[in-house]
């Protein structure tokens, strides 16, 4: 799992308003946290100098935008060695790169990318120290299992978040990121891309989101501090079993999830291991049913 911390100011790109679409790829996970933070331009000489003083922030533009028909989640993690100023000015360098390949004045909602950057603690940590006392809280992930499976920290040091209409921007938008970060500076990078799948199902076939915040205005609320105009966002990504779920009877995956498969109505009798219970509160600590194929991905503030 990763805990992102994500900037909302300083990278500038098309704001429109849902939560993060999801990336859905059970059996195991990879999991890992980010934060997406600042209400001033990040990539100045001196970044997170003071970022508590404006009274209205504007979010990155994945933030709360509406769901494209494809994503991008590139997760970056650095040499030891890299230089943590260069790697940042580097990324802040993101706003050429879509301008590049969507040229402002040809781009419209068809062929735009909404972005967003986040960094994972370690690396705050060092771009930013003492970021606490200006507000932001500790976001580390703290790895954790249960009898029925374990939820990593994977870890990771830069995170972006893309969407876009074509895939192949998405794939020139990691391309540019990745090649003109300092030689030598990666260690490792992981490129997936996510989809919309029959009009917001997941890949077990339950409709997505249904209680994710409608209302551009309830999406920000929940997903933007007020204080500091950040978010933080939790990733995760599950390697589905398709065979497991393509051979299991509706009835029993409804009682994994906690819903009906057709219309997502929250059955009034669910196991206290459904997904649905789980989210509202179970005595019983249950991480990780082998059986259980869904994807929890969002923001928190």
């Amino acid at each position: 799992m990763r805990f992102v911390l994500l900037l909302t100011r300083g990278f500038r790109s098309v704001t429109r308003k849902t939560p993060f679409n999801g990336c859905f790829v059970a059996g195991g996970s990879l999991l890992a946290s980010y934060a997406l933070y600042s209400n001033r331009n990040i990539f100045n000489e001196k970044p997170f100098l003071s970022a508590l003083c404006a009274t209205k922030f504007a979010p990155q533009g994945s933030v709360v935008s509406e769901t494209k028909s494809h994503a991008l989640y590139l997760t970056i993690h650095l040499d030891p060695r890299a230089s943590p100023q260069e790697c940042l000015k580097s990324v802040g360098q993101i706003k050429k790169y879509v301008d590049t390949i969507c040229p402002p004045d040809l781009r419209g909602e068809e062929d735009e990318i909404l972005y967003g950057v986040g960094f994972g603690l370690e690396f705050y940590r060092k771009v930013n120290p003492g970021f606490e006392s200006r507000g932001v809280s500790s976001y580390e992930y703290r790895e954790r299992s249960g009898s029925l499976g374990k939820l990593p920290n994977t870890g990771g040091d830069i995170f972006i978040h893309a969407k876009c209409h074509e895939y192949g921007k998405l794939f020139e938008l990691t391309q540019s990121i990745i090649n003109n970060l300092p030689a030598g500076s990666v260690a490792k990078f992981e490129d997936v891309y996510g989809w919309v799948y029959r009009n917001g199902r997941d890949l077990s076939g339950f409709i997505d989101g249904t209680e994710n915040p409608a209302d551009p205005d309830e999406r920000a609320e929940v997903a933007i501090n007020t204080k500091t105009g950040g978010s933080y966002a939790v990733v995760q990504k599950w390697i589905h079993n398709m065979d497991l779920i393509q051979s299991t009877k509706d009835q029993t995956k409804e009682g994994w999830i906690g819903r009906t498969l057709d219309d997502s109505v929250e059955l009034k009798k669910k196991p206290i291991t459904s997904h649905v219970a789980r989210m509202v509160g179970c005595k019983k600590q249950c991480l990780l049913s082998k059986s259980h194929c869904h994807v929890y991905l969002g923001f928190l503030s």
